[in-house]
């Protein structure tokens, strides 16, 4: 794992923003969730040991049906998380109140060709979190919606490397290779830095902005972003959908219009560097800012279900779809 970089200065940290700014949300009901367990179905890997002295599964070679896979050399994993955060939440004596990871995206790059596919996951995944004491240390594990885990750090760092290592499990133990995470308050700053984004509406989103009309094209800026990225009916059964799919468009609107533009760098460093936590280096972000993003966003596989009018909706993945998925995206078979 590389060592964290922390706040960094390059142009390429603009496409940052591009993802940053889809990753918000506006609400999250902190309800008791059933305890329920969910059984994954591995791949037949080996055991080895990880870099900080933990087990971990041997991600490089698996068996699935009788075949053999190789992992791919030329694949760099990067997880973006989308941090809600409300600072008058936060309570340095209870665990668990340290903002949680709205919107994840894991960026599968290319590294012959540059190009990344983007792999959308829903936070109400439902996944074994592990739980810390106020001192660090780890008390247990409880089946949870995978926003959850960013909670339990004790910096935005260890929250980030919790979210991370909840994911790689998630994804049958592939390795992520970096994160990057922006909080939640650096959104409209931003866009009015860059001078926004523009896009058509896809559909009718009248019920968060009047200027939001099937067909409309919008520029995007300050709080008029967050709300295309944020807003969802809390009332309607699975409006985050609707809303990833928003955040999927903002990115891919914005990516472009920042190549094709320049900025000043320190001042964009000064302007946001209160936001961003990452373990990425200079030529790593320039280098995720140049990718071509694939035309279509994919959706970890699962059933998403409502356990009733008091409790949050749970995804339920589809194991056996999810870990076809994983080979497609990141093995090669072994002829």
């Amino acid at each position: 794992m590389k060592k964290n970089s922390g706040r960094i200065i390059g142009i390429g940290i603009l496409a940052v923003a591009a993802i940053a700014l889809a990753a918000v949300v506006f609400v999250l009901d902190q309800k008791d969730k059933q305890n329920v367990a969910v059984v994954r179905k591995e791949p037949e890997t080996q055991t080895v040991v990880s870099e900080d002295g933990q087990g971990a599964t041997d991600y490089s070679s698996i068996t699935y049906q009788g075949e053999r896979y190789t992992y791919r050399k030329n694949l760099k994993t990067i997880l973006f998380l989308g941090i809600d955060k409300n600072q008058d939440e936060v309570d340095p004596d209870h665990v668990g109140t340290e903002g949680r990871s709205d919107c994840m995206i894991l960026f599968l790059v290319n590294t012959d060709d540059n190009t990344a596919q983007m792999l959308a996951i829903p936070r109400e995944t439902m996944v074994d979190v592990e739980i810390y004491t106020m001192n660090g240390e780890y008390f247990s594990t409880q089946n949870e919606q995978i926003t959850l885990q960013y909670a339990y750090g004790d910096s935005e760092k260890k929250s980030c490397w919790l979210t991370k290592k909840a994911v790689s499990k998630l994804m049958d133990n592939i390795p992520i290779d970096a994160y990057l995470s922006m909080q939640l308050e650096g959104v409209a700053d931003i866009t009015n830095l860059i001078g926004g984004v523009t896009l058509t509406m896809q559909k009718d989103y009248t019920y968060i902005d009047p200027a939001f009309s099937e067909g409309a094209m919008v520029n995007l800026q300050g709080e008029l972003a967050k709300k295309f990225v944020r807003t969802r009916d809390t009332t309607a059964f699975a409006s985050n959908e609707d809303r990833m799919d928003r955040q999927s468009q903002f990115i891919k609107a914005m990516v472009p219009q920042l190549k094709m533009g320049a900025a000043d760098v320190q001042t964009f460093l000064n302007e946001t560097s209160d936001y961003l936590t990452t373990d990425m280096d200079v030529d790593e972000i320039k280098s995720l800012m140049n990718c071509s993003l694939n035309d279509e966003t994919l959706t970890i596989p699962g059933e998403r279900v409502s356990t009733g009018d008091d409790t949050p909706e749970e995804y339920y993945v589809d194991d056996d779809a999810l870990t076809r998925m994983i080979i497609e995206l990141c093995y090669e078979k072994v002829e």
